[in-house]
């Protein structure tokens, strides 16, 4: 594990949940399901008039504190890398890094990811004892709790076995993407405008895993190149989904397998998209220097359209 690590969310789908759609309000599903857990219980007759009565149904809670709880995880993130304290372009690629610097680095890294997900999961376990008139609410609250427990239980191990905290880190990442999906996209979360742009990317991932990924990686593939009035090459792909894609980024570049590995050049800078519509072209900008040396070097080649 490099000093280096770039923590981005995997946005593929690894665990399936079900995709029936719930209700917008708490107050619109049906009674409470006999496997809900029961809410905490409380005296027979409260023993001052002061004391705060207990709810029948605590969803709407629970939304709004599940909204709080990942924000709060964004801005950590964002503030650490914005420290420089991740990401592959925080680092001189010259500079010779010691042995006791990473292991510093993957201390701290685990340190923090430690602190972002206690302050989860102290904020959201309580709905583990609270009723739900939704269970299909409790079902994705419940799911979630266990996916921070998951990633916790992950990091306990990062020491010892890298690859398998790696497997069972970003799994759960991305699963945690997906109820984040969902519950924005069936119930309507309280996302700030700042933070959007990610929300935004999560649901981004959930469309194409909705379209199929294998399709949608072909749908870019069906490319058709232009030289523009200016001298400017793109890339010209329309989105074929019934999808509107918000804060996409779309990049082309040249794969190719070496010792086992894929080595990705990119031949152009990303190009980013507010709205990607359905039926709509998009242009993808690309590197004519980079284009010029791969065709010196393999002559005839093929340039895929990734998206982030």
């Amino acid at each position: 594990m490099t000093a280096n690590r770039r923590v981005k969310f995997l946005l593929s789908m690894v665990l399936v949940f079900s995709t029936a759609c719930g209700s917008k309000s708490e107050t619109a599903d049906t009674e409470t399901p006999a496997s809900a857990p029961a809410a905490a219980s409380e005296p027979a007759a409260a023993p001052t008039t002061e004391a705060e009565p207990e709810k029948e149904f605590y969803g709407e809670d629970f939304l709004k504190d599940f909204a709080a709880s990942i924000q709060g995880r964004w801005e950590a993130e964002d503030a650490r890398m914005a420290a420089g304290e991740v990401g592959e372009e925080s680092a001189d690629p010259n500079q010779e890094v010691s042995e006791a610097e990473v292991e510093q680095a993957d201390k701290e890294y685990v340190s923090f990811n430690k602190d972002v997900i206690k302050a989860e999961t102290d904020l959201l376990s309580v709905y583990r004892d609270r009723k739900f008139k939704d269970s299909k609410l409790a079902e994705y609250a419940n799911a979630y709790l266990d996916l921070l427990n998951t990633q916790n239980e992950a990091l306990d191990i990062y020491f010892e076995n890298t690859d398998e905290f790696i497997t069972r880190f970003f799994a759960a990442d991305t699963a945690r993407g997906e109820v984040i999906a969902y519950l924005s996209e069936n119930y309507g979360l309280a996302i700030d405008e700042k933070h959007m742009p990610k929300l935004n990317k999560i649901m981004n991932s959930r469309y194409t895993a909705q379209y199929g990924e294998s399709d949608f990686y072909d749908m870019l593939a069906d490319w058709e190149y232009l030289t523009k009035d200016n001298g400017e090459e793109v890339l010209i792909v329309t989105n074929m989904t019934p999808y509107t894609f918000k804060d996409i980024d779309l990049y082309p570049a040249f794969v190719i397998e070496k010792d086992g590995m894929s080595q990705v050049t990119e031949l152009g800078d990303e190009t980013h998209f507010e709205e990607w519509k359905p039926e709509e072209k998009a242009e993808v900008k690309l590197n004519k220097e980079q284009v010029s040396k791969l065709i010196e070097e393999y002559g005839d080649f093929w340039v895929d359209i990734y998206y982030y």
